[in-house]
């Protein structure tokens, strides 16, 4: 018995030691190749551009896929190029991370990870630590690839978006008439503004290929078709801004005394439109349109001329700088009339009428076509 055992003794010996010294081979082999990595100082902060052209180096990505295939337990997921991201991502987290998702922070927190785990690894002291290490890689690199993948596929959404957005910019631009200019001078604003529309196309197709060229102009048909909906919403608009409603104000401001806090209600509706634009400035509201202030002023009689101009300006301004490119020229002709006609001594009970009747106008086109480029994007996700 003690002669069969003998040598089913030595087999398992002798593959134990086979196994070790495979084991050592590749403790030795993994941190000889990560140390080598290691040299490269990747980890060390330096500028976007060196970083950039380091990270492109072909010696660097070859010697990061060898690393990759010593530390990986599936080779399908070894994507130098992408692993190598996580030290631009490390380095300028401002520059490549932009609004701070949770995606994105996400993506930084495995980043610094993976980072942290390469020093681990170096300093395993024997195989089994080495091993322990090696599994945490695997399972931060995987969910790294998952993240950064679907990070890139965001990025690339938020990029097409942001030329959708200048395509029909520049397509309102196209669609103005310009009266005061001749049919030749037109011709080659419009060349232009296609030319640059061209341009936008061909970003995308580099983006997205024809998917992300035909999807602009999956949109450009649903903008067209809808039309006939802004021309009702706009009707609509006007019925909301009944002339009896502003004869309503025009009377009560040519009262003897005047009914001035009528104009109250013309500045909480402005302030509540401009919040529907946008919601950031509610701060600014609050300090230029201050309706307790503006009450007390009509109270004691102490509103002059130079006030009611400055207070104009800023809700202009404020339209200006809310509304589409498109209607720029548009707005200034209607502000430097709004202005001079009340400089030519305009009575209130006309000026206030005229101007809020135009700003609630232009305020309710900001609103629909903020809501229709919305309705437009759920239609074509």
């Amino acid at each position: 018995m003690k002669c069969l055992l003998r040598p089913l003794i030595m087999l398992i010996i002798s593959n134990f030691f086979i196994v070790y010294k495979k084991m050592c081979i590749r403790f030795i082999l993994g941190k000889l190749k990560l140390k080598s990595f290691l040299k490269n100082n990747l980890q060390e902060k330096q500028s976007f551009t060196n970083l950039a052209k380091k990270l492109n180096e072909p010696r660097i990505i070859i010697q990061t896929q060898s690393l990759l295939e010593e530390l990986l337990f599936s080779n399908n997921e070894n994507n130098p190029k992408y692993f190598l991201s996580i030290y631009m991502i490390i380095h300028h987290p401002k520059t490549i991370i932009t609004k701070e998702t949770e995606l994105e922070l996400r993506l930084l927190y495995l980043c610094n990870k993976l980072n942290n785990v390469l020093f681990y690894l170096i300093n395993s002291t024997n195989y089994k630590d080495f091993y322990v290490n090696k599994m945490l890689f695997n399972l931060f690199y995987t969910n790294y690839l998952e993240t950064f993948i679907s990070w890139k596929d965001y990025d690339k959404n938020k990029i097409k978006n942001d030329l959708h957005t200048l395509y029909f910019e520049l397509e309102g631009d196209k669609k103005r008439r310009y009266d005061d200019i001749d049919n030749e001078t037109n011709k080659i604003f419009i060349d232009n503004i296609e030319r640059e529309q061209q341009k936008i196309l061909d970003k995308l197709y580099k983006i997205g290929g024809q998917e992300a060229v035909d999807n602009l102009k999956q949109i450009q048909i649903h903008m067209n078709s809808l039309q006939d909906n802004i021309k009702q919403l706009y009707s609509r608009i006007q019925d909301n801004l009944h002339k009896s409603y502003w004869h309503h104000i025009r009377d009560e401001l040519s009262k003897d005394p005047p009914n001035n806090m009528i104009i109250i209600d013309l500045l909480k509706e402005t302030k509540d439109m401009l919040l529907c634009c946008n919601k950031n400035l509610k701060s600014s509201l609050d300090q230029y349109i201050d309706i307790p202030f503006i009450e007390d002023m009509i109270k004691h009689n102490s509103i002059d001329n130079k006030t009611i101009v400055s207070l104009v300006n800023w809700i202009i301004t404020q339209i200006q700088e809310l509304q589409a490119s498109v209607y720029d020229e548009e707005t200034e002709i209607w502000k430097k009339e709004i202005i001079g006609k009340f400089e030519k001594g305009m009575l209130l009970a006309d000026f206030f009428p005229m101007f809020f009747k135009g700003v609630f106008e232009k305020l309710q086109r900001i609103i629909v076509e903020v809501d229709l480029f919305r309705e437009v994007m759920k239609r074509t996700e």
